[in-house]
């Protein structure tokens, strides 16, 4: 990193780029929780259409099976 001569503007400047990183820091991690929110509701919606799907195959297998008996 270059070195910068210290005086009050440079400073600021510092004091100005922290103030920018830290409010960048709180938007990601705000990102991060919606992010990891959305991905929770879309695992449980993938639980509930497997279950749908495992009952449909169920009720499948027991269709074939009672066509199997009948014929």
């Amino acid at each position: 990193m270059a070195e910068r001569p210290a005086t009050r503007s440079t400073a600021l400047a510092l004091a100005d780029e922290r103030t920018l990183m830290r409010q960048g820091y709180r938007f990601l991690d705000e990102k991060r929780m919606l992010l990891a929110t959305e991905m929770l509701r879309r695992l449980d919606a993938h639980h509930a259409l497997e279950a749908r799907l495992l009952e449909s195959q169920r009720a499948a297998a027991a269709a074939l099976r009672a066509g199997l008996q009948r014929h």
